[in-house]
């Protein structure tokens, strides 16, 4: 929030009030919390490396409503956990969240479809604390024009 924030006021002259980044800040603890509650608790998933030979590749996007842009963040790891590739694409009018999300779905269609010329490959889901690489280049792509590699 802070950051993003940031962002904002120092490329579109747009900043909101520290009073209004607080009370965003509550609201989100209180819907972790009330999420935390309803499901037992919610643990961190931590990324690990892939095992020796092998690659993961991790996607993620994210949507900001008021803009309708979507972007998107992709990035290749071998078993040192050395980037092999990364990159961040902006996407001009998205309307929602499910739109952003078939965008990931279209990245990740296209990987398997690669993915059939490998002889072992396999597909998981892990929540965004484990795909922090990924989230961060997708949340950079909004401050470039176009897609950034």
């Amino acid at each position: 929030m802070i950051w993003s924030n940031r962002n904002e006021c120092y490329h579109n002259g747009r900043c909101k009030f520290p009073s209004s980044l607080v009370t965003a800040a509550k609201i989100f603890l209180e819907d972790y919390m009330q999420a935390a509650e309803v499901h037992g608790s919610l643990s961190l998933v931590i990324w690990h490396p892939p095992s020796a030979e092998k690659y993961k590749l991790n996607v993620d996007a994210s949507y900001e409503m008021h803009s309708s842009v979507a972007a998107l963040g992709v990035v290749l790891r071998d078993s040192c956990s050395f980037i092999l590739f990364s990159a961040g694409m902006k996407v001009s009018g998205v309307n929602s969240v499910l739109q952003t999300e078939l965008w990931a779905i279209r990245i990740i269609a296209d990987t398997i479809d690669l993915s059939l010329e490998l002889q072992d490959c396999s597909f998981n889901h892990i929540g965004r604390s484990g795909n922090r690489l990924a989230d961060a280049i997708s949340r950079s792509a909004y401050v470039h024009n176009g897609s950034m590699v």
